[in-house]
């Protein structure tokens, strides 16, 4: 399978750093993908990040991060298996 290590940071709508954003994040995938590692993350000094794996299927695959005061943010993905 491949890894891919997806980095995560919380900003404001001028892209400054939120360091003391501190609320948990959930993480969900769709598809040919998972999550390794929890599922619910929080940020330290207003970053962070996951790992995702692939399960060794073709398709889109798409990684959900959703938070109390944000709105979802979506990343997709395309999985090829030879």
């Amino acid at each position: 399978y491949d890894v891919a290590l997806v980095r995560i940071k919380a900003v404001d709508e001028n892209k400054n750093l939120l360091p003391y954003y501190n609320e948990p994040l959930l993480l969900e995938t769709e598809g040919p993908l998972e999550i390794i590692g929890p599922k619910i993350i929080s940020l330290k000094g207003g970053m962070g990040g996951t790992l995702i794996k692939t399960i060794g299927k073709s398709g889109d695959g798409r990684l959900k991060i959703s938070g109390y005061s944000i709105e979802d943010i979506l990343l997709d993905f395309s999985v090829k298996v030879d």
